[in-house]
């Protein structure tokens, strides 16, 4: 019975052994638990987009520097067309933007190749005073292709669909038409009617400037029959005037009166020559000459105010040519520029306010028309007095 006792122990032990085993086997086999990966990190957020630029200003076509190019119709034949240039160059380099420059020579082949010229630079704005309208007309159309803009200055050009960004001038057409009234009355008192002959020396007639100057004039005085004028062109060169002068008045010495598309470019000739014919004489003299004309420089003040040429016509030309300059470095600053009917203000121009009129392609800006006789010629304000150098309106006359 005890042997049966000790049997059914150790069958005992043995199982619960076998079972513990089993156990053991079981977790040693069990692979171990797969290591939990760290959580991505979030992609970074995108940078920030660029601000649009809403302001609608250009951006330089080179990438660094706007570049302002310059094509006056004539290398500088005259003080004021020194300025002209000047100015243009003063403004645009002085805005930090760069000048490039090339003559139009008086022609429309010379002037068309500079506009080939700036087109090929690929400049930011093109300013022209024309040589020839109408040629000018169709290069504008060229560079309205190559995505330039164009300002014009002295420029009535005629519209055959280019588009400029504005023309600034003075009003020519008004200034024929002053000095008309003023020569019929001159004529009148001299000769007791509107009755006598008169010598026109015109400017560039391929210019909208002589073309008005020359239209303004004659819708005055091609109202009076008896008022003969001859016409030569003289196509603003000093001593071509100074020809056509000496030639005309030595075949005819009784001539009552001379119109001069430019007192800048015309005077010191035309007084030349009528010195050296002894018809050089003041207001008071029964053998005076009548001498009108336009643009106002120091010469032509000196002598309207000494009594020897009779009235002029001029404007703030000391500003002109900046004034034009000066707009487009606003346009190409800011993407602004005067429309028709607005009076806008233009940061460094002179004066400020710019009153814009429509025209033929595009907006025209017309600076202020200023008279003077020989009683005002010596205004200092008057350009060729506080802009040009003696003899000018307050030069005396006690040396004539």
């Amino acid at each position: 019975m005890r042997a049966r006792s000790l049997l059914l122990s150790l069958l005992v032990i043995v199982l619960v052994a076998a079972a513990c085993g089993e156990d053991d086997d079981d977790s040693a086999a069990a692979p171990p638990p797969a290591p939990t990966e760290a959580p991505a990190p979030p992609p970074p957020d995108p940078p920030p987009a660029p601000e649009e630029d809403m302001s609608g200003a250009p951006t330089p076509n080179n990438g660094t520097q706007f570049v302002v190019a310059w094509t006056p119709y004539t290398d500088p034949t005259n003080d004021l067309n020194v300025a002209f240039d000047n100015q243009v160059k003063n403004t645009v380099e002085g805005a930090g933007m760069e000048h490039v420059y090339c003559s139009g020579k008086a022609t429309a082949v010379d002037q068309s190749n500079c506009i080939d010229q700036f087109i090929a630079q690929n400049v930011d704005i093109i300013l022209i005073y024309p040589a020839d309208v109408d040629a000018m007309a169709e290069k504008i159309k060229d560079a309205n292709a190559a995505g330039i803009p164009v300002g014009s200055f002295f420029g009535n050009i005629p519209d055959v669909g280019q588009e400029q960004l504005y023309t600034l001038t003075i009003p020519v057409y008004d200034a024929g038409v002053l000095n008309g009234h003023k020569l019929v009355e001159y004529l009148t008192e001299k000769n007791g009617g509107p009755q006598g002959t008169v010598l026109e020396i015109t400017g560039l007639m391929t210019t909208s400037q002589a073309q008005d100057r020359n239209a303004g004039f004659h819708s005055v005085v091609d109202e009076y029959p008896d008022i003969e004028v001859t016409v030569r062109n003289g196509d603003y060169d000093t001593a071509k005037a100074g020809t056509i002068t000496t030639d005309w008045f030595t075949a005819n010495p009784d001539t009552d009166a001379i119109y001069i598309h430019s007192n800048c470019d015309y005077t010191p000739s035309v007084r030349s020559a009528l010195e050296a014919l002894d018809l050089y004489v003041t207001k008071d003299d029964p053998g005076h000459i009548g001498i009108f004309g336009t643009d106002g420089c120091n010469s032509s003040l000196h002598e309207v105010r000494c009594g020897f040429q009779d009235y002029g016509t001029t404007y703030p030309t000391d500003l002109a040519a900046a004034q034009m300059a000066q707009i487009a470095v606003h346009y190409l600053e800011t993407g602004e520029s005067p429309q028709p009917g607005e009076t806008v203000n233009i940061p460094g121009l002179e004066g400020g306010n710019v009153a814009m009129v429509e025209g033929s392609g595009g907006p025209i800006y017309f600076m202020e028309l200023i008279e003077y006789t020989q009683d005002t010629a010596n205004e200092p304000t008057l350009f060729g007095n506080s802009f040009m150098s003696e003899p000018n309106g307050l030069t005396s006359c006690d040396d004539r």
